[in-house]
Parts: C-alpha cells; structure tokens; sequence
C-alpha cells in the first residue's frame, strides 16, 4: 500500500487550525456539497465515484480538511504507475474558505507525498476556463504540457494537462 506515508495531523494554515486526515465514507456527502458549492450547484462527482475512489486504497488516496468538525476541503491522489507519478483527481476548497491557503497547502503535501514515494513528478487537469485554479497550479510550480480537448464531460470543455517535476 503505497499511501502508508501519511498520518493524520493537525496543522495551522493563516493563523486557523485544522485536521487533515484520510477521507471516509462518512465524509463522502459533505464531499459533494462541497462540490455543489464549487461549481454553483452542480457536482463534477457523484457519491458513487467517491466511494468507487475510497475502495481502493492500493494505489488511491482522498485526504480531508476539517475545520470544527466540518469539511472545508478535499484532495484526491491517484499513483499512476504507468505514468509513474502521483496524479490529483480532485481538488476542491469551500468557497468561504478559498484564498486562505488550504490549496496551497495541499498541493505542496501532494508534492512532498511525490517525493517520500520516489515519484518525478505529480501531475492534474483543470478547465482551460478555470483560471482561478490555474493561477495557483501556476503559482505552485505546474507547468502546462497539453491541451486536451473536449476532456470534460458536462460541457466538453478542453482541459489543460500540467506537471510539477519534484526536486530530489
């Protein structure tokens, strides 16, 4: 099991407390209100796809953010050994609590997760409209490699495919 290198912890990101631990089926609801609050209502992923996610460990991982007992945030990691990097599936902060860190800090655990598992490098898609995201894949280091078109379902939106390449 590969994801044995994470622990659950308490950690302070500006100046707030939170708990990151691993995700349950419990969480799997509040996973995809958090969605339905990121994307006005609508939810990319339906609880069937989380607990599909959840049920394989061996090469998966969803980690939560709580604040008070409540979810705030959530990542998903997928190790991709054809590819041969940690790849994130999903990624998602409420939006009352976006612009407070909590994806930089994650996106900087993910990194450091790539790197206690030997891993080049880690790696994500996101809308070519969601330049929000963009800015702070960006910001993070990621760099964008692909265009790929008509990716999303929903709308058939392009997706652009970034990598960040982990120092050793």
């Amino acid at each position: 099991m590969p994801f044995q290198v994470f622990e659950s912890q308490m950690v302070v990101i500006s100046e707030t407390r939170f708990t990151i631990r691993y995700a349950q089926a419990a969480d799997i609801e509040q996973m995809v209100a958090i969605q339905e609050a990121v994307y006005d209502g609508y939810s990319p992923w339906q609880a069937a796809d989380f607990s599909f996610e959840l049920r394989h460990p061996e090469d998966r991982i969803y980690l939560v953010v709580e604040h008070e007992h409540r979810l705030v945030a959530f990542i998903g990691l997928v190790q991709r050994a054809w590819y041969h990097d940690l790849h994130i599936t999903n990624l998602a902060v409420l939006p009352i609590w976006q612009g407070h860190g909590i994806g930089s800090f994650l996106l900087k655990m993910v990194q450091k997760l790539g790197e206690e598992l030997n891993l080049p490098a880690t790696s994500l898609e996101v809308r070519a409209s969601n330049h929000i995201a963009r800015r702070l894949y960006e910001k993070i280091g990621y760099q964008t490699i692909a265009i790929i078109k008509e990716y999303y379902r929903d709308n058939h939106e392009d997706a652009l495919s970034m990598v960040l390449n982990i120092d050793r």
